[in-house]
């Protein structure tokens, strides 16, 4: 079914005329933008001629049929979900802060040497497994150039990242596993580096690793 007709009878079903779409859009201008207004003439562009709406209008529409986003997007063959998925096969070589995915495939099996999936291992696909725990996490991709970890942290890892621990550890650890790493930004390029150890060298507090520490990375 074409998505300006499923409008129109969810529009219907609910009982709100044009004038009625309109007049509540108008509401949403506490929101900071006109575009959210819903004018008369648009609306009937999108129901009797599929328009697609703009990303405000679609606000809109989700807003006023009490309709879930996600949903009306797929109406409109834009499989927000997905989004992760089709990203993640456009691998970039440098490493960076980004969005969050909402699921993820894994190897369910690996061989003792603990560096590719078993033979005939099994890859499941966990939804939801990569929620934030606390607020002050972030996830970091390590690029496939960056190699600054690459015995302990490959390129193309995905990363959790703790953006409250800003200070160097100074504490003794028992091996290099152990060791925090560090995900550091190089503000004078605007780029991004992957987890990486860092050292305070005498009272002055010197970091021995570029500046601009986003914290402290754990390999996923």
């Amino acid at each position: 079914m074409l998505p300006g007709l499923r409008l129109r009878q969810v529009r219907e079903r609910l009982g709100p005329t044009y004038r009625d779409v309109e007049t509540a859009s108008y509401e949403l201008l506490v929101r900071g933008s006109p575009n959210f207004i819903m004018h008369i003439s648009r609306l009937a562009d999108i129901e009797n001629r599929n328009v697609v709406p703009g990303l405000h209008k679609f606000y809109t529409l989700a807003a006023l049929y009490h309709l879930n986003p996600l949903e009306l997007f797929r109406w409109f063959e834009i499989p927000i979900e997905e989004c992760f998925g089709d990203g993640i096969n456009f691998q970039v070589p440098r490493t960076h802060v980004a969005a969050q995915p909402s699921g993820l495939r894994v190897p369910l099996r690996f061989d003792p040497g603990f560096d590719r999936v078993a033979d005939g291992g099994t890859v499941g696909h966990f939804e939801g497994a990569l929620k934030r725990e606390r607020p002050q996490h972030c996830y970091g991709y390590i690029g496939l150039t960056d190699r600054t970890m690459a015995l302990l942290l490959r390129p193309g890892s995905l990363v959790l990242v703790d953006t409250e621990m800003r200070e160097i550890e100074v504490e003794e650890w028992t091996c290099e596993h152990d060791r925090p790493m560090y995900l550091v930004e190089r503000l004078s390029v605007r780029v991004v580096s992957s987890g990486t150890w860092a050292t305070v060298h005498g009272a002055a507090s010197i970091v021995a690793v570029r500046s601009g520490i986003l914290g402290f990375a754990d390999g996923s």
